[in-house]
């Protein structure tokens, strides 16, 4: 735990510091030594060795993998990149583009990476599950350049290039491209009220478990299987955090970007509640939950300025105490390679 309250105490320093001085520096040292923290964590991530293997056995393993990350693995034993190596370049390119892109995508990006930091499903995650971390980022980056004025070819090759990394980036590809191609408009309060309501009642319902067993016989069809309770504190929070950025959704109407961002996000607030019991795809519902952190700075931005102060430091607070709750589910779980016991490579053998 010392490691991580090190590494948080230094990010909140160096953000919070280049947001008070506008000192562009200061973020980039920031995102550095997040990505140092990642790309030199040693045993550290339930699929670390798994990860190990991977890299050093390519050639043996490559039917298992997507040929995007089996491309550039095999590139880098080409040239002969150690595995140390391998797991700091991906740290480099997931969370060097989380950076560029949360800067381009909030009006506070200082803010919005250090809650992008705090966020267990985003940088925490990118410990264990590599691929679909950059994929996830990825995915954020080409939307940004889509709305930005981007072409549609260019967010084509950004898709096929994130679904190279991890099959799952497919499905959130489409729907921001069909978000993208309807009305801009933001939709009325009122309805996305409900569909987060809806949500939460088919939870409840045998309705995810069916739409699982329709995969059975492809690899998907042990994710009918992972089913396990989930904290109900944590869905409650969740959702009333939802229900206050889609209560401030009047702020999003004269951006363009906001509203498109908005409606990508709602799309996994509402695939969150359905598959809540199965980890497994609620995984999917970070490609579309990048989205939440403009959103929500923004929605406590509009407040005077103490009420903005006191919004974005709730926000800190709220997932800062996310993180920490991660951190301590982790320690319900019997596995050596567990996120808490971080360790760097210099404390390797």
């Amino acid at each position: 735990m010392i490691y991580y309250s090190l590494f948080f105490f230094a990010e909140g320093v160096l953000l919070l510091t280049a947001n008070l001085m506008r000192r562009r520096v200061l973020g980039l040292v920031a995102a550095a030594v997040a990505i140092a923290f990642c790309g030199f964590r040693y045993e550290t991530g339930y699929d670390y060795n798994n990860y190990r293997d991977f890299f050093e056995n390519i050639e043996i393993n490559g039917a298992l993998l997507e040929p995007g990350f089996y491309f550039l693995v095999y590139l880098a034993n080409m040239v002969e990149l150690s595995t140390f190596a391998l797991f700091f370049l991906f740290a480099l390119m997931t969370h060097g583009l989380a950076y560029l892109t949360l800067s381009r995508m909030s009006i506070a990006p200082n803010l919005a990476f250090l809650i992008y930091l705090l966020i267990p499903g985003l940088y925490l995650n990118s410990f264990s599950v590599i691929r679909s971390a950059f994929a996830v980022v990825v995915f954020g980056y080409a939307a940004v350049r889509l709305i930005s004025g981007g072409s549609r070819l260019e967010f084509i090759v950004w898709g096929a290039l994130a679904a190279s990394f991890h099959y799952t980036a497919t499905l959130p590809f489409v729907v921001a491209f069909m978000i993208f191609l309807a009305p801009m408009g933001l939709p009325r309060r009122s309805v996305c009220i409900f569909l987060l309501i809806t949500s939460l009642f088919a939870s409840q319902l045998p309705l995810a478990q069916n739409i699982l067993n329709a995969f059975g016989g492809t690899k998907f069809d042990s994710y009918a299987e992972m089913k396990e309770s989930q904290n109900v504190i944590k869905i409650i929070a969740s959702n009333l955090l939802a229900l206050f950025v889609i209560w401030r959704s009047g702020f999003f109407k004269d951006s363009k970007s906001l509203a498109y961002y908005y409606k990508i996000w709602l799309v996994g607030v509402v695939l969150f509640n359905i598959f809540v019991e199965f980890s497994a795809v609620t995984r999917v519902s970070y490609y579309f939950g990048f989205f939440s952190i403009p959103l929500m700075i923004c929605a406590v931005s509009g407040y005077g300025t103490l009420g903005k102060l006191m919004g974005r430091s709730a926000l800190i607070v709220f997932f800062a105490a996310s993180f920490v709750m991660a951190l301590y589910n982790d320690t319900l779980v019997e596995d050596p390679l567990n996120m808490l016991n971080y360790q760097s490579i210099f404390d390797s053998p």
